[in-house]
């Protein structure tokens, strides 16, 4: 059987594609495309916020101890001193501005039924209305397209904002840039890493006897240095599928287990992701796939035997007031055959100390 032709305008297409990016015929229970869990992606979002980018960057007060300033000891008619102290103590971090595009050629979907005219006439029989089934049919077609797009958005978002895979200097400052293995190189926030408060802690060379000692004192030099900002240390562990396993041979061959089901106090941290059964003094150790994949794209071995631990609560991703994830259809121009959709954000990953995170591997 033959279907007849659906006639669209432009502008009606545009409608359409723009109209069923939140369009679900099962509303109460959607599916949702998960290839690969993403719980990075997942803590972005818990951690997301509406912030003033200012030319495209972003200033933290950053409190730190006046330790410029001098005390005086003085008796009687000892003349009191006074020591400059004029510079301010502000994070800088940039925004990075991230755009998607989607293109729907017309003759593809003309092959499918429905036929975009350019300049046809607006007589009273034009473009009739459409069919509930007509309508659905179109609403399926483009739906699988615009859903597609945004599974492929959030994975990208996930890759970038952990690791800069290809070094080019518009990508996103990544969480390997923030927590960084070489702690005493570069800058941070615009602060150069040879003051420790801009340092993290790291240590790269454990083995299943260091292990436990190493990961101790991560944990509490975070905790030391966290003291007056938010939490109280790390409260999750984001690990390969490698450390972990070195992980569970370390404890077993010292016959001690650690699972989440023994933690006490306030178990394990909701980041909305399912944790794994391991735990670490109480903090929970959450599996992230990506790092094993980023040891395929980046061609570093050292991913597959890598952990971050991390205070969430010292993280924000902030995005521009209406600039998360933001849907236009533009509409075409009268000659040309093809309707564009951009998904556009403005996003920018910042930390308000960058001491309470580590970063730690195993040695081989």
């Amino acid at each position: 059987m033959t279907t007849a032709a659906v006639y669209l305008t432009p502008e009606q297409l545009a409608e359409t594609i723009f109209g069923v990016r939140d369009y679900l015929d099962n509303p109460k229970d959607p599916y949702i495309l998960d290839r690969r869990q993403m719980p990075w992606h997942s803590m972005l979002q818990k951690m997301g916020k509406v912030v003033p980018f200012i030319r495209n960057q972003l200033t933290v007060k950053y409190k730190q101890e006046a330790d410029e300033l001098d005390m005086q000891i003085w008796y009687n008619k000892d003349r009191l001193r006074f020591q400059e102290w004029r510079e301010g103590f502000d994070l800088i971090f940039n925004g990075t501005q991230v755009h998607m595009g989607l293109e729907l050629w017309h003759q593809e979907l003309k092959d499918a039924g429905f036929v975009i005219v350019p300049n046809g006439s607006r007589s009273k029989d034009f473009a009739g209305k459409m069919s509930k089934v007509e309508a659905l049919r179109m609403f399926d077609t483009l739906k699988e397209k615009v859903e597609s797009a945004y599974d492929r958005w959030d994975v990208l978002v996930d890759q970038k904002f952990l690791h800069n895979v290809s070094g080019n200097a518009l990508e996103p400052v990544a969480l390997t840039d923030y927590i960084s293995k070489t702690p005493t190189v570069g800058t941070y926030g615009g602060r150069a890493r040879t003051d420790p408060a801009m340092q993290n802690p790291a240590v790269l060379t454990s083995t299943a006897a260091s292990f436990e000692r190493d990961v101790n004192g991560l944990m509490r030099a975070c905790s030391l240095y966290n003291r007056g900002f938010k939490g109280a240390g790390v409260n999750v562990i984001m690990a390969s599928g490698g450390w972990i396993d070195r992980y569970s041979d370390a404890v077993k061959d010292a016959s001690r287990f650690r699972f989440n089901a023994d933690i006490k106090g306030p178990g394990p941290v909701d980041i909305g992701i399912p944790d794994t059964q391991w735990s670490f003094n109480n903090i929970p150790v959450v599996y992230n796939p990506t790092m094993d994949l980023m040891a395929q794209l980046t061609g570093d071995v050292t991913w597959s035997r890598r952990a971050y631990g991390i205070n969430n609560k010292s993280w924000a991703w902030g995005h521009g007031e209406k600039e998360d994830k933001e849907v236009t259809v533009p509409l075409d121009p009268s000659d040309q055959r093809v309707t564009r959709m951009s998904v556009d954000g403005r996003y920018v990953l910042y930390g308000i100390n960058p001491r309470t995170n580590f970063v730690h591997e195993f040695a081989a």
